[in-house]
C-alpha cells in the first residue's frame, strides 16, 4: 500500500520507526500507536459478528471510527565550527568544549501516544552560521530546506593534553582485550551495565569481534536507506562487497561512485530497505537537479544483536583519508525514549573529516582534528559537548584505540589508552552544560544527569560523504572552495558537479574506513 505524504498511516510509520517500535497503530484516523506485537489475533471476529467489527475488543463492537490499523514498520532486521590548539611542541593536543550541532527534524513526537494531526510538514534546517540566509519558497524537493538561524555560543576549556604515539593493538588502560569472560555464580559481581535488558557479571566481555573472516550476519546489521532527515548525507547505503569486506584480518567500509547517467536519469527502489517505508529513505527518481546520491557506502550496527546501558567501548581503527568523507563509529540509541532524532542523542566515538587541509576561516578542521564527544538536542536546537584531539600528521595514517568509558554519571573517552577526557562536569547536568533554556531541558529532566545517555545503545560503524551538518560553509580544501551550500537547493547537484576536484583525493585503501577489533566490556 502505498500512502500519500500527508496521510496518517504513513506519519504514524514514521514515528514508530524512528522511536523503535515493529508495528505502528492508527485509531480515530488520527492518533497513531505503538508497539512490538500485533493485537490478538484470537479475539479477531468476522464482519457478520458484530456491527461495527475490529479485532482486539472483548464485544467485538469497537469497529468503524475505533478500528485499528495496524502496519510493521520493519525494523529490526553543523553547525559552526571552532577549535582550540594550545601552544605545545607535542603533536597532539586536546581541547574539551561544548558545540552547538545545528540539524534537521520533520516532527516532534511523543514516546507513549502520539497525536498527529493530518498536515503536511515541510523540513526545515538551521544553518551553521549565524548569517540568515533567504528561505526557499514553494513546495520543496527532497533535497530543499528552509533556513534559519542560530548563534554558536562556545565555552572554551581549559583542558590540554599531548599524544603522539600511534598506538598498539592491546595498549589501553581499560584495555578491553581481556577476554576472561565471567560466569554468572559465586564469583560475579552484578555490574551496572545492562545488556539486552539484563543484568552482566563486572567486567565480563560481552561483545567482541575481530574480523577474522566475513562480516557475521549474527552479529551485525546492514542498514539499506537513503539518508534523509536530519542530515542528508550524499550517500546510499547498500549491502554490497564492494562496500563492506573483510582483508587480511581488517573490516573495510568503503564509499564508491554511482554511473553519471544513472546519477542524473535512474530510479532506484531499495530492496528491504530498513528507512522509512514508502518515503525518500527507500525509492527516489531523478529528475533535472534533484539527483539520486552518487555514492554507494555501508554502515552496520549492532541492534539486532546487542544493545547496551553504560560500559567500556574499544574500536581500533584507522580513519579514512578523502575529501568530504566522514567515518562512522557511533552509538546510537535503541528506544528512542526522549524523542525522535538528536532528542534522544548520539554518541560519536571518533571522527576526523578526510579532507587533508580543510579550513574554516582561520582554523584547520581537517583530518588531524579528532572529534569525540555526544550530540543532543530538539527540533532544530541541536547541540554538542565536544573533546578536540589535533594531530599534525592526522589520523589516517595509523591505527588507533578509541576508547569509550560510558558510566552512570559520565562518559569519558581516550586514545590509545591515554589522556582521558571527560564530558561531565560534578553538580551539574549535561542538559546545562550544552547551555539549553529551560523550556527545552525538560525533554529530559525525567531521566538522570547524564540522559538523554542513560538508556540502552547499539554500535554503529559506517562511512559517510558530505551532507547538511558536517562541513560549514565558505570552507576551503586545499585552497579549493567546498563547492555546495548546506541550504542551497542544488546541494547534492553541485557536490556531484565538482567531483573533478574530491575524486582525485579518494583512494581504494586510504579512503576507507578500517577496523581491526571492537570490544564492548561491562563496568
Amino acid at each position: 500500500m502505498t500512502f500519500e505524504d500527508k496521510s496518517t498511516p504513513k506519519l504514524c510509520l514514521n514515528i514508530c520507526l524512528q522511536l523503535g517500535y515493529k508495528y505502528s497503530g492508527v485509531e480515530y484516523g488520527f492518533e497513531c500507536y505503538c508497539g512490538n506485537r500485533r493485537p490478538n489475533s484470537n479475539q479477531e471476529v468476522g464482519e457478520n459478528h458484530c456491527a461495527m467489527p475490529c479485532p482486539g475488543d472483548r464485544k467485538k463492537n469497537c469497529g468503524g471510527g475505533w478500528r485499528i490499523l495496524v502496519y510493521s514498520t520493519n525494523v529490526g532486521t553543523p553547525n559552526n565550527f571552532q577549535s582550540f590548539t594550545t601552544s605545545t611542541t607535542s603533536t597532539t593536543t586536546t581541547t574539551r568544549r561544548p558545540t552547538i550541532r545545528t540539524t534537521t527534524t520533520r516532527r516532534q513526537t511523543q514516546t507513549q501516544r502520539p497525536v498527529v494531526q493530518q498536515t503536511t510538514a515541510r523540513p526545515s534546517h538551521t544553518t551553521q552560521r549565524t548569517t540568515p540566509r533567504p528561505q526557499q519558497q514553494g513546495n520543496l524537493r527532497p533535497n530543499q530546506i528552509q533556513a534559519s538561524t542560530s548563534t554558536y555560543k562556545p565555552v572554551m576549556l581549559s583542558s590540554t593534553s599531548s599524544s603522539s604515539g600511534n598506538g598498539n593493538k592491546n595498549g589501553n588502560n581499560h584495555n578491553a582485550n581481556n577476554n576472561n569472560k565471567q560466569t554468572p555464580g559465586k564469583n560475579c559481581i552484578q555490574s551496572t551495565t545492562v545488556v539486552n535488558g539484563k543484568t552482566v557479571c563486572r567486567g565480563e566481555m560481552v561483545f567482541k569481534d575481530d574480523f577474522v573472516n566475513a562480516i557475521s550476519n549474527d552479529k551485525w546489521t546492514y542498514e539499506v536507506k537513503m539518508p534523509w532527515i536530519p542530515d542528508y548525507e550524499f550517500i546510499i547505503f547498500q549491502k554490497k562487497e564492494q562496500n563492506a569486506f573483510i582483508k587480511n584480518g581488517k573490516l573495510y567500509l568503503k564509499p564508491t561512485l554511482l554511473e553519471d547517467e544513472f546519477v542524473r536519469r535512474g530510479r532506484l527502489e531499495l530492496h528491504r530497505c530498513t528507512g522509512m517505508p514508502y518515503s525518500e529513505e527507500c525509492v527516489r527518481q531523478a529528475a533535472t537537479f534533484s539527483i539520486l546520491p552518487p555514492i554507494e557506502a555501508a554502515r552496520i550496527n549492532t541492534k539486532d544483536s546487542i544493545t547496551f546501558k553504560y560500559g567500556i567501548i574499544q574500536v581500533r581503527a584507522k580513519l579514512p583519508l578523502g575529501d568530504w568523507i566522514i567515518p562512522e563509529i557511533w552509538l546510537e540509541p535503541k528506544r528512542k525514549l526522549y524523542g525522535p532524532s538528536y532528542a534522544s542523542g548520539r554518541i560519536r566515538i571518533a571522527m576526523a573529516r578526510g579532507n587533508k587541509n580543510l579550513l574554516a576561516g582561520d582554523q584547520d578542521i581537517g583530518n588531524r582534528q579528532l572529534e569525540s564527544g555526544v550530540l543532543m538536542g530538539v527540533g532544530e536546537n541541536i547541540r554538542g559537548r565536544t573533546i578536540i584531539r589535533d594531530k599534525i600528521d592526522g589520523w589516517h595514517k595509523h591505527f588507533h584505540n578509541y576508547t569509550l568509558i560510558w558510566t552512570p554519571d559520565n562518559l569519558q573517552f581516550l586514545v590509545d589508552g591515554q589522556h582521558e577526557e571527560s564530558i561531565m562536569n560534578p553538580g551539574t547536568t549535561l542538559a546545562e552544560l550544552v547551555e539549553f533554556d529551560e523550556n527545552t531541558a525538560i525533554t529530559w529532566k525525567s531521566g538522570t544527569r547524564i540522559a538523554p545517555f542513560d538508556q540502552e545503545f547499539y554500535l554503529s560503524l559506517g562511512i559517510s560523504v558530505g551532507g547538511m551538518r558536517d562541513f560549514p560553509d565558505e570552507s576551503t580544501s586545499a585552497g579549493h572552495e567546498k563547492p555546495w551550500r548546506n541550504l542551497a537547493v542544488k546541494a547534492l547537484l553541485n557536490f556531484w558537479q565538482d567531483r573533478h576536484h574530491w575524486r582525485n583525493t579518494w583512494d581504494d585503501e586510504r579512503s576507507a574506513l578500517q577496523i581491526e577489533h571492537v570490544r564492548i566490556k561491562a563496568l
